[in-house]
């Protein structure tokens, strides 16, 4: 399976969330940060890729999605919290996010967000495993305008 190009999500964000949003690839992976990693699967239900969104691009996307200030987004950061109508918002980003997999491989499996899961003490083996030696991955630094930069990485 292959990766999207940063400039694919670059473009996906954009036009998601109706402002510019600049995504760059970055050598640091941002695991030791705390985030949500999204699973995606096929129509069978087996997982083929993941997502994982440090807390800053969780928050401030799903602020930036619904136009809720950055103050807000960023307090959500700080305190290590992020409100469920924010998560809510960030998971539907990642969902959307499914189509530039679809895109590269429309002739191959169809994916889809399955669960979403925090990272920490929690989080199945079996996802910190593939978080840690995927086959192929890409690992981005997100600007968005107006409301600050995140990390977000995507894994096969």
């Amino acid at each position: 399976m292959k990766l999207p190009p940063a400039e694919a999500v670059s473009h996906m964000l954009t036009d998601l969330l109706g402002r510019a949003c600049i995504a760059r690839s970055t050598a640091k992976p941002g695991f030791a940060d705390q985030g949500i990693i999204g699973v995606l699967v096929n129509r069978a239900g087996e997982t083929k890729a993941l997502t994982f969104s440090d807390r800053s691009f969780v928050s401030l996307t799903g602020a930036a999605l619904a136009l809720i200030p950055r103050t807000v987004a960023e307090e959500a950061v700080k305190k290590g919290v992020i409100p469920p109508s924010i998560l809510e918002n960030h998971q539907e980003i990642i969902n959307i996010a499914t189509t530039l997999f679809n895109a590269i491989h429309s002739d191959a499996e169809h994916l889809k967000l399955g669960p979403t899961v925090a990272t920490g003490p929690a989080c199945p083996q079996a996802l910190r495993t593939f978080l840690v030696k995927p086959a192929a991955r890409l690992d981005l630094e997100v600007e968005i305008t107006g409301y600050g930069t995140g990390k977000l990485s995507l894994l096969v």
